[in-house]
Parts: C-alpha cells; structure tokens; sequence
C-alpha cells in the first residue's frame, strides 16, 4: 500500500498538505510550517506509551485502539505522531488529518484521524511493513513547465539560441552578427504573427470553422478566467461550506497554475493588438 502525502500551500505558520492511500485521496493535513520533518520516505508504526498515548487510550471513539502512529526513524527527531489538531500551534512536527481548511487551521480532525488511524492501524497489525513518502507537490514538474512555457509564449526560444550562441567558439564579431540575425527572425516572426492574427480576426468564413477562427482567442481568454475562479474563489468556497456544516470533501479537482498562468500572462499580451483591432473597426 503506498501512502504519499503532498505538501501544498502554507498560510502564516500552517504548511497544508493532501494524504493519499494508492492514489485515492484520503484527507487534508496540517504541518507547523516551523517545525517539518524533512521529505523523504519514513516507516510508520504505533507508539504504546507518552502523552498522546494515554490521552486517547481510553476514548470510545476508536475501533480498536492499539497505541498513536507513530513516523519512525526520522533523522534527529524523535516522537513524531500522526494525531488531532486544528492550529499549526497544537504541532511540533506532527501531522494532524482534517477535512478542509479555514483560514490557517483545519477543520473536523479527530473525524479524519479516526479513519485515517484504522485504515493504517488494520495494516500495522497484519505484519506489513508500512511507510509513508513526503514530498512537495510536483515542484520539479510545475518548474519545468513554467520554463517551458515561458519560452514559448515569452520570446525566451530566440533569447535561448542567443545565450548558446555565447558559449560557440566564433570571434566577438561574428556572434553579435549571429545575434542580430536571430533578432530579426524574432521580430520577422511577431510580424507574421500580428498577420495571422488580424487575417483571424477579419474572416467572414461562415459555419463552425469560421466560427473557431474569429473566435479562438475569446474562448482561450473565457476558459483561462473560469479556471481562475475556479482555483482561487469557488472552490474555496465550497471548501469553506462543507467545513461549515462538517461534510466530508471529495477531492475537488485542482488546476495547475504554475502551468497556466504563463498562458494567462500572454494572452494578456496579446489583449493590446484586440484593442488595436476594435479601435480599426474589426469584428471579432
């Protein structure tokens, strides 16, 4: 059984995270932001003695209480638990599970450590050796995306070129000529460019081809506002609801930004020529 947990986003002193069991999401997490264990893959057990111990111990609440999750064999740390908590405060490098985030804090945790404990507890006592993998959310992944991306909607493919060009054993003469020609094949390339874009714009072609032709940039610049809200208002707030009233969240599908906003920021780039197009009379 691989258990993985994301770190996500950190609010004030709250590092927030998403637990999963075989890729089905299981609960949100919550981390003193001060106080992490480092990521990595650490075996899991269960602790019989200590204060969480004997707080729990005899709450009716459990199924079959067997002693507190315990992440073992962290370097220079030791009594690292998996157990209740609501504020980043009530942590020292434990983890707490919840069902949602308010704020810094999460909500409904003892709900969530209770599932969350039998599930790993049934496992723990089947003999099974049991770890837990902890790492960032595709950090390497939303980085290359974003370079990527960058180069291609920001001009960075010819600047790219330009930086090889430097490390080429020409004389200093011939690699500024070289540069100055790749200039021009930039600037000859936004031209064409800025024609496709207004011969766009101008087409009178009717049926569904026409219409995608005049109309790809406004369904492109529609989709990436309706993500926007998406990521940043209402799902926050369905968030905020269901911990309100203390339902259980499924897990609400997550845009990644780092790949979409360099697309947003070129399309926003590309909003001067539309308000050039309007100021001469085009139809979209």
């Amino acid at each position: 059984m691989n258990i993985r947990l994301e770190r996500d986003n950190v609010i004030n002193n709250s590092q927030f995270g998403k637990l999963y069991i075989d890729n089905v999401y299981q609960c949100d997490t919550l981390e003193n932001a001060s106080t992490l264990i480092p990521c990595s893959t650490f075996k899991l057990g269960l602790r019989t003695s200590g204060g969480w111990y004997d707080k729990e111990k005899d709450k009716k609440r459990y199924k079959s209480f067997r002693g507190i999750i315990e992440i073992k064999d962290v370097p220079d740390r030791k009594y690292i638990l998996f157990h209740p908590a609501n504020k980043p405060s009530e942590l020292k490098g434990c983890i707490a599970p919840g069902t949602s985030r308010s704020n810094d804090n999460i909500c409904s945790s003892r709900l969530s450590y209770y599932a969350l404990y039998t599930q790993i507890c049934d496992l723990l006592s089947s003999g099974k050796n049991v770890s837990i993998e902890i790492r960032e959310k595709n950090k390497e992944n939303k980085g290359e995306n974003k370079m990527v991306l960058g180069k291609l909607f920001g001009g960075g493919a010819i600047k790219s070129i330009s930086n090889v060009v430097d490390d080429m054993q020409f004389s200093h003469e011939e690699k500024e000529k070289l540069k100055l020609q790749f200039e021009e094949i930039e600037s000859k390339l936004k031209s064409k460019q800025m024609d496709i874009n207004l011969a766009d714009a101008k087409s009178t072609a009717g049926g569904l081809s026409g219409f995608m032709q005049r109309s790809w940039r406004p369904l492109i610049g529609m989709s990436c506002a309706l993500a926007i809200f998406w990521e940043f208002v209402l799902s926050k707030i369905i968030l905020f609801i269901c911990g309100l009233f203390h339902y259980r969240v499924i897990n609400l599908p997550e845009l990644d930004m780092g790949t979409l906003m360099p697309l947003v920021m070129s399309l926003l780039g590309m909003g001067a020529l539309r308000t050039y197009e309007k100021t001469k009379g085009i139809k979209k």
